[in-house]
């Protein structure tokens, strides 16, 4: 069995389903900025979408970790490759995974690994930045 095809993978705001089969991304970033490492991270949602040569289930997977690999929390579950898409020739599966309680210990570099069956097919890395107060003179 072939590795898939990543056709998206991002973080972004929030995604919309419209009319035709369309999803709209709304916010595209790769920066949190934080005042408070005890609040979570702002809500914000990952994007994926993969491509499949042959039907069937697989099991996906976000692990999101810190650069240096002291922090981390794992995600799974699956998904059932079961439409043909007529433009890329393969079965595509689009999955939206909310992440509105992410809460990280520091400012530093983090991303989020997508695995598929076990083996890893991607990273998105993000920035975690502390924010300055402002300076009242």
């Amino acid at each position: 069995m072939s590795s898939p095809r990543v056709i998206v993978a991002v973080i972004c705001d929030d995604v919309r389903h419209e009319q035709g089969e369309k999803e709209s991304l709304m916010g595209l970033f790769t920066t949190f900025r934080v005042s408070d490492y005890q609040q979570p991270l702002p809500r914000f949602a990952v994007f994926l979408k993969l491509g499949f040569d042959e039907q069937g289930a697989h099991t996906v997977g976000l692990h999101v970790r810190s650069h240096e690999g002291d922090f981390g929390i794992n995600l799974e579950g699956p998904v059932e490759a079961l439409a043909r898409d007529a433009a890329y020739g393969q079965y595509l599966v689009g999955m939206v995974l909310n992440l509105p309680d992410l809460k990280v210990p520091r400012e530093g570099r983090y991303a989020v690994i997508v695995k598929v069956d076990g083996t890893e097919v991607t990273q998105i890395p993000f920035v975690v930045q502390t924010t300055k107060p402002p300076t009242v003179q």
